[in-house]
């Protein structure tokens, strides 16, 4: 693990406690700002599991008013929360994969 091996440096490279305070400071500042980059990155990555009306439409690439078609014919599932329906995303992929035509 490095975290020891830089903070090591830190306090030999610091030559009073206000200096070790600072840096440490500016370390915990800096971490800070990359976990809250990398927590950005993984819902960029990561979609929610339930899916508005909007988000379902875009996700399959198809217009609002379709989706509200296929929910009618109940030819798709949803997850009704109140008076929404919400869509499970793996109900959409499986929904992609079922339509999907045989290669020839």
């Amino acid at each position: 693990m490095t975290t020891p091996n830089v903070l090591g440096s830190i306090v030999f490279q610091a030559s009073d406690n206000s200096e070790i305070r600072e840096l440490l400071e500016s370390l915990l500042a800096e971490q800070t700002k990359t976990n809250a980059l990398l927590e950005r990155l993984v819902e960029k990555n990561d979609p929610p599991a339930l899916l508005d009306h909007k988000a379902a439409a875009k996700f399959l690439g198809i217009p609002v008013g379709s989706l509200y078609n296929l929910v009618h014919e109940e030819k798709i599932a949803v997850v009704k929360a109140g008076s929404k329906n919400l869509f499970r995303r793996s109900d959409l992929e499986d929904w992609i994969k079922a339509r999907r035509k045989p290669e020839r």
